[in-house]
């Protein structure tokens, strides 16, 4: 659905199509969005919506789609929109009229959060392998030691996060009135690799808890890693430790701003951006590069 009314010039409807596009964002997203539509078409196949025939001919197209992502041969742009629409886009193209069946019975607002949740999870494994890493090597030296008592703080905190994160937003029932069809989340918690169900299907949809959470963790670690990177300014061994306070001071503006925004926003609203994708990207990847700087100097 268009967000303006009215008429453009060719500029001007350049940036308005920008303004609604978050391809730029959960491009990032594209393995666990293949992977979950890939379980969506199993289900229906398991409830008999679409033919077991059907069902082969979509996932061996998905699982090449998979490869050719992930040997960097597929290029996105603004034109996709999001890596939804990509990803089906590309599919229409290699299959026909069959891709259409991958979206049957899709509600947008609780797939969406599935995929970033799925996204966050990996991300905070990630995460907890540079941190345990950087750990070690902080305590296997005195004059940082101190700091590896910090680290295994933010090791809890990231994996209390991972928990929370660890969520099949669904509920039992979704589609039009005329012809509901039954969502089994445990089959998707199942294939996915989740431990749970939420709670409130609703609730699941809209929930960002646990991107905040994410934020405030990264938050407190990134505060630790600029102490460490100046007690490494200290004993010769990190040049300059005022990036990594900046960096910090990023990760700190970026936890406010989803604070304020989503503090503004019904839960049912929370689904139709992606400033918090946004926001969880950009943490993760700046602590990711500032462990790795860390690591790298504690050698």
């Amino acid at each position: 659905m268009k967000t303006w009314n009215g008429t453009f010039t060719e500029d001007e409807a350049f940036l308005t199509k920008a303004f609604e596009t978050s391809i730029h964002c959960d491009k990032h997203f594209w393995k666990h969005d293949i992977l979950v539509s890939m379980a969506h078409v199993k289900m229906l196949a398991k409830s008999g919506v679409i033919s077991q025939d059907d069902c082969d001919a979509i996932l061996v197209h998905m699982q090449e789609l998979l490869w050719d992502m992930e040997a960097g041969r597929i290029n996105f742009s603004a034109e996709d929109e999001s890596i939804h629409k990509a990803i089906l886009n590309i599919l229409s193209v290699r299959i026909g009229a069959l891709s259409s069946k991958i979206d049957l019975y899709r509600n947008e607002a609780q797939y969406t959060a599935l995929v970033f949740r799925f996204y966050l999870k990996d991300a905070i494994n990630d995460l907890l392998q540079q941190l345990q890493c950087l750990e070690k090597k902080a305590s296997a030296k005195s004059d940082t030691s101190m700091y590896s008592c910090m680290l295994k703080r933010d090791i809890t905190r990231l994996e209390n996060c991972l928990a929370g994160t660890d969520c099949i937003p669904f509920s039992k029932t979704t589609g039009s009135s005329e012809e509901a069809f039954s969502i089994d989340p445990d089959f998707l918690k199942t294939e996915l690799g989740f431990s749970k169900v939420c709670l409130c299907d609703r609730d699941g949809a809209g929930d960002r808890d646990f991107a905040i959470e994410f934020l405030s963790c990264a938050s407190m670690t990134m505060m630790h890693l600029s102490q460490l990177s100046s007690q490494l300014a200290k004993d010769g061994v990190f040049a300059r430790p005022q990036i990594v306070s900046g960096k910090a001071g990023k990760v700190y503006g970026i936890l406010f701003s989803l604070l304020t925004t989503l503090q503004s926003l019904p839960p049912e609203e929370s689904s139709g951006f992606y400033e918090d994708k946004e926001a969880v990207v950009n943490a993760f990847e700046t602590m990711k590069s500032c462990i790795i700087v860390l690591k790298k100097s504690l050698e």
